[in-house]
């Protein structure tokens, strides 16, 4: 019997772990309604719809892929770092997601951005070479 158990646990285990690490895990609409801030399950779906998430319904109720949920969620973040940090933008979202932003050299990361404000007089051009 107590072999059994072992087994029993050994297999919950890695169904677990398989779970964890496929990106198929299930997130509700019910969970959705507090991560985005809204009150009523009609705006969750209108939000599911217009970032083009597929939903899917089950007994338990009616859900999205978390992975794609993710990607959705972080489309402005990761639209932003595309045009801030180029090439190495996956390496700063990365960081972003494990709370580490901070050991980044951003300066050395950042995409000289093309200048808006094009100076007039020479005393306004002087100083903007200064900053």
């Amino acid at each position: 019997m107590e072999e059994y158990s072992e087994w029993s646990l050994s297999i919950q285990k890695r169904i677990l772990n398989e779970l964890e690490t496929n990106g198929l895990t299930r997130i509700y609409i019910q969970e959705i309604l507090k991560r985005i801030n809204k009150k009523d399950k009609r705006s969750v779906i209108t939000w599911c719809r217009k970032n083009n998430l597929e939903i899917y319904k089950d007994s338990s109720g009616r859900y999205v892929s978390e992975a794609e949920f993710n990607f959705a969620y972080n489309q402005p973040i990761i639209k932003r770092y595309k045009t801030k940090y180029g090439e190495n933008w996956l390496q700063m979202y990365e960081l972003t997601l494990e709370n580490k932003l901070h050991l980044a050299d951003s300066e050395n990361e950042r995409v000289t951005v093309s200048k808006r404000y094009i100076p007039k007089s020479k005393e306004s051009s002087n100083f903007l070479k200064r900053i």
